[in-house]
């Protein structure tokens, strides 16, 4: 049996943006679309400054895990126009990508691995920019 599904909680300074993306992925026809597009229609907007803590951002640092795995180095959600393949980076049309969007940390989202297998991927922290 799934585990129920996390809210979603995303800045309305990214609606636009990430609604724009979503709409350019259904474009290219890229895989991804259906999954993304179907986050954000059940996402919660909300003002930054009622942005509860602990949530996933755009552009925001944070540690994951998939499954039980150990917690991953410090990562970042980027649009695919700032993906430069770096790898602290995670692109926003992967489906580590999508399925990490707007979770707060503890929550764990179920998503297809690129091997088409179920796995659990899920928050461990929020992590600092780290400096220069």
């Amino acid at each position: 049996m799934l585990p129920p599904l996390p809210d979603i909680i995303v800045p309305t300074t990214d609606k636009h943006r990430l609604t724009a993306a979503a709409d350019e992925a259904f474009r290219e026809r890229l895989p991804i679309a259906p999954f993304l597009q179907a986050e954000l229609r059940r996402a919660t907007f909300c003002k930054p400054g009622e942005l509860p803590t602990g949530v996933v951002t755009m552009g925001g640092w944070f540690r994951y895990r998939i499954d039980w795995e150990p917690a991953s180095r410090p990562s970042r959600l980027v649009y695919p126009d700032g993906y430069s393949g770096e790898e602290y980076q995670i692109p926003l049309f992967s489906r580590r990508g999508v399925a990490l969007l707007g979770l707060r940390v503890g929550d764990r989202m179920p998503f297809f691995s690129r091997e088409r297998e179920f796995r659990l991927i899920s928050v461990a922290g929020i992590e600092p920019c780290p400096s220069a």
